[in-house]
């Protein structure tokens, strides 16, 4: 994120926490937040992320802002480990951040969960994309191997995929 110099810096959760216990809770907040992400669960995002803002609500705004900017970060990071268009993680980013500038908690936690939700959808988007991709796969592998006794076990394996994995995709 950009500090307030207007540098560019990282964001750990011991710079933001005062005690172990805060620590862990919002630690274990994030992963459990980051997992729904990235597993495609809007529902099950928004309903994390509404419990974080409301076991922050007694917190400093500071606080509150910071612990925002931590989620807006750890989610930007997998965002950009799972390959997307660097430019539209970018833009999203920075339209979020932008958001962090001058506002009450109040507009800031709706900005972030609004944003969430847009994240959620392109991770949606992103995963029906890669699916689809594994299914046109299999059946690629199928057709040419029409000749053959093809099995789920010799898919998977071509595809380096879990054997049950490829089956629900497939179903």
């Amino acid at each position: 994120y950009i500090s307030s110099t207007g540098k560019n810096e990282f964001l750990f959760y011991e710079d933001i926490v005062q005690s172990e216990e805060e620590n862990w809770a919002l630690e274990e907040s994030l992963q459990q937040l980051s997992t729904a992400v990235f597993a495609g669960q809007k529902q099950e995002v928004l309903r994390i992320f509404d419990d974080i803002a409301e076991d922050l609500h007694p917190c400093s705004q500071e606080f509150i802002a910071s612990s925002y900017l931590l989620v807006v970060s750890n989610i930007s990071f997998q965002l950009h480990e799972m390959k997307l268009s660097a430019v539209q993680v970018l833009t999203m980013t920075n339209e979020i951040l932008s958001c962090f500038c001058g506002q009450d908690v109040e507009k800031m936690t709706l900005a972030v969960r609004n944003w969430l939700e847009r994240v959620c959808q392109l991770v949606e988007k992103e995963l029906e994309v890669r699916s689809n991709l594994i299914v046109e796969s299999v059946y690629k592998y199928i057709n040419g191997h029409y000749k053959e006794n093809v099995g789920l076990e010799d898919v998977s394996r071509q595809l380096c995929r879990n054997t049950s994995y490829v089956s629900r995709l497939i179903k």
